[in-house]
């Protein structure tokens, strides 16, 4: 397998971090949406998307069931709930 290449049944239930900072676990997989795979994570109550993108991935380490990504800084926030501003200002 190439760097960073793992079976999408090896990647569900891990721990995914964002440099130092935990995200989420791994519930799914989604393929088909891009180029690279989708990460289904999820946090707290909410879900998010992540892309398994080579560019992003820092470490693999499926022992401990964690995987380290250097995710753009933008990239939580689209993923992010709505504010309570936010849904009124949808309404409109």
């Amino acid at each position: 397998m190439e760097p960073g290449a793992a079976y999408v049944s090896d990647l569900v239930g891990c721990a995914l971090f964002d440099r130092d900072r935990e995200v989420g676990v791994i519930q799914d997989v989604r393929f088909g949406a891009g180029e690279a795979p989708l990460l289904i994570v999820r946090s707290g109550k909410s879900e998010l998307e992540i892309p398994y993108a080579q560019e992003f991935l820092l470490r693999v380490d499926l022992e401990h069931k964690r995987i380290e990504m250097n995710l753009p800084e933008a990239l939580l926030d689209v993923n992010a709930p709505l504010t309570d501003d936010e849904k009124r200002e949808q309404r409109r």
